[in-house]
C-alpha cells in the first residue's frame, strides 16, 4: 500500500481527481453530522440551521467537536423556537408547515446576523 504525505504531488491525473473527490466527500461529514444532530432533536425543522451550524464549525477550525456542539445548539433553538410559534394565530396556519419555514429562517438569519458567521456562507460580512 502506498502512503502519501501532505504535500505529495500526484502525478497522476486518476489518482488527483479521486483525491479530490474524496477530500471534498469528507468535507461534507462534517455539516452534515451537525444537521443530523439538530434533526434528531427537532425533526425537518432543525435541518438547515444544523448544516450552518456544521459550514460554521468547520469554516471556523472547530471540526467535529463544533459540529457536535452547533448540531445540539441548533436543534435545540429550534424545538424552542418551535414551542414559541405554536401559538400563532389561524390566519397564519395557512402556510404549509410554517412552523418549519419560520423557524429555518429565523435560526439562521440569527446564526448569521450576530458576528458568527463567516464570508463563505452568509453574505452579511
Amino acid at each position: 500500500m502506498v502512503e502519501l504525505e501532505q504535500n505529495t504531488v500526484l502525478k497522476a491525473p486518476l489518482a488527483k481527481m479521486l483525491k479530490d473527490i474524496g477530500g471534498q466527500a469528507f468535507g461534507l461529514f462534517v455539516p452534515v453530522l451537525a444537521g443530523y444532530i439538530a434533526y434528531s432533536i427537532s425533526e425537518r425543522a432543525a435541518l438547515a440551521a444544523g448544516l450552518v451550524a456544521g459550514a460554521i464549525a468547520t469554516a471556523g477550525g472547530s471540526g467535529f467537536i463544533g459540529a457536535l456542539l452547533g448540531g445540539f445548539l441548533a436543534g435545540y433553538v429550534v424545538q424552542g423556537l418551535v414551542k414559541a410559534l405554536s401559538g400563532m394565530p389561524r390566519s397564519f396556519k395557512r402556510i404549509e408547515k410554517n412552523d418549519i419555514i419560520v423557524s429555518s429562517f429565523i435560526s439562521i438569519n440569527h446564526r448569521c446576523s450576530n458576528g458568527t458567521c463567516y464570508k463563505s456562507i452568509c453574505s452579511n460580512n
